[in-house]
């Protein structure tokens, strides 16, 4: 089983300081902290809570936040945020149930298609789910000429061509019909779908639980009501934006930007 760490993390004029408050399986951790809103809710009511208040008091009374590690691999660690005020479990096991759908399954089904693409886009910007799609698939040459076309890189090796899964999905947000490669991308998903299942049960639960947010993240966006088109994001908190682009959502520390036109309440495109 993966330990991951629980954290509290001040940032101080002299760089990060650390407090671990647990290490536990990611499942577990995620139990715990889904019965709070926020931080705070959960400090207030954490039996090491006066830890935590000790620590900040050390720390010229800087405030923090909590946030979890989880161990991609013996090399690598990514930083994640712990889920708040989840009722719904993370289903992560294919069920006899109807109304009982996996994570990735939803996944896959929006990764086929989702209002102007977003959910891909979203997919292809969060750095935690980079290793799901690493990996290529064979095309046969008819597929091959139209790539070329398309200007889609191909990959070959010994008379053999491959399409990176990234590149399908990148062509997947760029186009309205997918013409000669809809049959290639709808296999591309369910050989994904089926390798995500059978991940070993942490890293499995791991993914699901990023396609979640991506999918909340996605949800939020749709409510916001926007007819949204070529859409870009890209990391830029700073940026001085010209006259006549506005912020429009805030993924983390990535920014989705549209350009209105002027007397209309429409996205005609992006930053």
């Amino acid at each position: 089983m993966k330990k991951s760490v629980l954290n509290y993390t001040i940032q101080t004029e002299d760089g990060k300081k650390v407090l671990t408050l647990d290490k536990a399986s990611l499942y577990y951790i995620d139990r715990y902290t889904s019965q709070y809103k926020n931080d705070d809710e959960l400090l207030s009511n954490y039996p090491m809570k006066d830890t935590v208040y000790n620590f900040i008091r050390q720390n010229n009374g800087i405030k923090g936040r909590l946030s979890i590690t989880y161990p991609i691999n013996v090399t690598r660690k990514e930083n994640i945020p712990l889920l708040y005020s989840y009722e719904q479990p993370i289903v992560t096991e294919e069920s006899l149930d109807e109304n009982s759908v996996t994570e990735v399954e939803k996944a896959r089904r929006l990764l086929f298609n989702s209002k102007g693409q977003i959910f891909a886009r979203l997919l292809l910007s969060c750095i935690s789910t980079k290793d799901c799609y690493d990996y290529k698939v064979s095309i046969t040459y008819d597929e091959y000429l139209y790539a070329l076309k398309k200007n889609i890189p191909i990959i070959e090796n010994y008379d053999q061509f491959y399409i990176e899964f990234k590149e399908l999905l990148r062509y997947r947000i760029s186009t309205h019909k997918l013409g000669a490669l809809r049959t290639l991308y709808v296999d591309a998903l369910d050989m994904w779908e089926r390798q995500m299942l059978d991940l070993n049960s942490d890293d499995l639960y791991y993914y699901s639980r990023q396609f979640r947010i991506l999918m909340n993240k996605y949800d939020e966006i749709k409510l916001k009501r926007l007819s949204i088109s070529n859409l870009h994001i890209f990391d830029a908190p700073n940026k001085n934006f010209t006259k006549g682009y506005i912020v429009k959502y805030k993924n983390g520390n990535k920014w989705l930007l549209g350009k209105m036109k002027k007397g209309k309440k429409k996205v005609l495109d992006a930053a």
